[in-house]
């Protein structure tokens, strides 16, 4: 998976164990890893360092996955990064929540974790990602 090679993940996770491991995996496999342990802190990290992907947690204290989502696609500079929720309970209607590019389940192999954020990585940089996020700057505009 050369595409991820050198490039940046957010880990958002408010368990300290969970974010050191996905980093460390993320980490063997050619990425750079940043941790955040909530979604305050996350946006603070994206302001800093702009990841390729995030990938966040949907429980937390003070900040769900799906509010720090629905934070990014506000802001114009964030709105292209795309967003992995990963949770042991999944939305039942993930179309209810547009800002998710991709819903994981924690329980998911780790090969089929690095895949997925693999053809994130891969669809931001063929432009899929900016086509899907230019409808939703249009839908923005229209409300």
């Amino acid at each position: 998976m050369k595409e991820l090679l050198g490039q940046t993940i957010l880990v958002v996770d408010d368990i300290e164990d969970t974010r050191d491991f996905l980093c460390v995996l993320f980490e063997q496999n050619g990425m750079r890893a940043i941790a955040a342990a909530g979604g305050h802190d996350a946006l603070r990290k994206i302001r800093k360092d702009r990841p390729a992907v995030v990938l966040t947690d949907l429980c937390m204290p003070k900040m769900t996955g799906l509010e720090l989502a629905r934070r990014l696609r506000s802001h114009p500079a964030f709105i292209d990064i795309p967003i992995a929720l990963i949770s042991g309970t999944l939305p039942k209607d993930p179309t209810a929540s547009p800002d998710i590019d991709v819903f994981l389940k924690k329980t998911c192999t780790l090969e089929y974790l690095l895949k997925t954020i693999n053809q994130m990585i891969l669809n931001t940089l063929n432009g899929t990602q900016a086509k899907r996020r230019q409808s939703l700057r249009d839908r923005q505009a229209q409300n």
